[in-house]
């Protein structure tokens, strides 16, 4: 928890294995819209924690998030609502 309770801690890389059809169509709506995919598969994941957003209350993370969702504008902030704010590169 000390690093994504960190400043430091502003977006960090991660590996998913995917199908290879579900990549296909990932890559083929990137290239078609112009947005990088990474931004697709953080909307995903942002949806996703929205959806079973009730399962942190009372858990361990709930005093974090309750910290950077009240730093607005923040990176963490942005990060909670599935967004980065440096979007610096292009489709993956």
């Amino acid at each position: 928890m000390a690093f994504a309770d960190s400043k430091a801690a502003k977006a960090v890389p991660t590996n998913v294995v995917l199908p290879v059809l579900d990549k296909e169509k990932l890559r083929y709506l990137s290239r078609r819209t112009r947005i990088p995919q990474a931004a697709f598969i953080r909307e995903a994941i942002a949806d996703l924690l929205r959806k079973y957003g009730k399962e942190f209350e009372g858990s361990e993370f709930e005093a974090l998030i309750q910290r950077l969702t009240h730093r607005e504008g923040s990176a963490e902030a942005a990060l909670l609502d599935g967004r980065v704010a440096d979007e610096n590169n292009g489709a993956d």
